[in-house]
């Protein structure tokens, strides 16, 4: 059986992703932990005032306790740092100085538990869930910060709304495995946090098509820093006619420290590897 191992931390480690962690990286990021553990934690904080969870006060919007409210990108603009709830159990944590970190989350008795597994052994981290309002959270023990009682180490959420058919998804698993044949990109352009591709792909009209627009963070140190893209879709269609399609993605999740990045995408039978090249500036 695996050995589960609960902190009552301070911070959430800052740890990189999980697909791309060498040994040496899985030593280090438990030994953050265990310095962590070490830490004197208060005896908890009371709960902000006013429409806090624990009073049932939640108003209007997004519902942090809703599953359904719950997924989607959150960000904390002050600290340019993003937690997206992809589902009910998977989050991703982005920005300065986080990176990309996935992890595990479950949410019991108002408080948000986070847990990554490390050498077979699962450790968890508890951030109480202090006010939660319309589209907007405070969650507890975010961030590094003064080992006593009373500091505020809490984050300010607010959910992002997205006027995006579709939001980008960042894996580079899925990025490896996807597949753009026989698409072809006729226009790209980026208005306000929305890319918009237009593309022609063979089928009947296009209506059963599944697209999805996946990110990998390039690994050359440039700046603008640079994502590569892959417009990959599901075609059942077996008409042979000619469809043109725009589908627009929610590209906020690729917000890098600065106010620019650089999107190359990827197109099938391209003389160069990345074949378009747009600059999301925001």
């Amino acid at each position: 059986m695996k050995q589960m191992k609960r902190l009552e931390l301070k911070i959430i480690p800052a740890l990189t992703s999980v697909m791309r962690k060498s040994f040496w990286e899985y030593a280090t990021c438990f030994a953050i932990l265990v310095i962590a553990a070490v830490v004197t934690v208060g005896c908890g904080k009371e709960a902000i005032q006013g429409n806090n969870v624990n009073d049932g006060g939640v108003t209007g919007g997004s519902d942090f306790n809703d599953v359904e409210d719950r997924i989607g990108l959150w960000v904390n603009p002050d600290r340019q740092d993003t937690l997206e709830f992809v589902n009910s159990s998977k989050l991703i944590r982005k920005g300065f100085p986080y990176g990309y970190e996935e992890y595990f989350y479950r949410i019991e008795n108002n408080t948000l538990i986070i847990s990554i597994t490390i050498d077979d052994e699962l450790l968890e981290t508890y951030h109480p869930i202090l006010k939660s309002e319309k589209n907007m959270v405070i969650i507890d023990n975010m961030y590094i910060g003064p080992a006593i009682v009373g500091a505020d180490n809490s984050g300010t959420f607010f959910k992002l709304a997205s006027n995006c058919d579709k939001d980008v998804i960042v894996s580079a698993t899925e990025f490896e495995n996807a597949s753009n044949v026989n698409i072809a990109i006729e226009d790209m352009k980026i208005e306000g946090n929305c890319l918009k591709i237009k593309f022609a792909a063979s089928g009947c009209d296009g209506r059963s098509w599944n697209e999805k627009l996946i990110a990998v963070r390039s690994d050359v140190a440039v700046y603008p820093h640079e994502w590569m893209l892959k417009l990959s879709f599901e075609n059942i269609e077996l008409c042979h006619a000619v469809i043109t399609k725009e589908v627009s993605f929610n590209i906020e999740e690729l917000q890098l420290p600065g106010n620019k990045v650089r999107l190359n995408i990827y197109e099938y039978d391209s003389s160069v590897l990345y074949g378009r090249s747009i600059l999301y500036e925001y």
